[in-house]
């Protein structure tokens, strides 16, 4: 009698490649190297796990930039400048009250306290 197991066969695993899938861990390697090291133009990354060794500060912020072009997402200061474009494009509200109605409600409650009181004659 031959014995059928339901499980599944094993296969010996294959290479593991230190590829990141997601662009997240890059992006954020980036960054922070933008930020340390972003005053310094002649900078070039040394030991990299990411493929970034050799790149300039310069290659940095262009990757990043198509990075979050891909994604849709605009750097900050581009952000900024559109907001600014919608606030003086639009006017400023201002609050109407209407003078006249302000005087007659004003007016009526003078009038009102002056004829409620009584007034003593001596």
């Amino acid at each position: 009698m031959e014995e059928t197991s339901t499980r599944k066969e094993l296969g010996m695993p294959g290479p593991v490649e230190p590829e990141y899938p997601n662009e997240s861990i890059l992006l954020q390697n980036i960054n922070r190297i933008i930020t340390i090291k972003g005053h310094d133009e002649n900078y070039k990354v040394g030991k990299s796990k990411l493929g970034l060794k050799g790149k300039t500060i310069a290659e940095l912020k262009k990757m990043r930039d198509e990075i979050n072009e891909r994604r849709g997402i605009k750097p900050l200061s581009k952000q900024l400048e559109e907001r600014k474009q919608r606030l003086k494009s639009t006017p400023p509200r201002k609050r109407e009250i209407p003078p006249s109605s302000l005087e007659t409600s004003l007016k009526e409650a003078v009038e009102s306290r002056r004829t409620s009181r009584p007034t003593f004659r001596r």
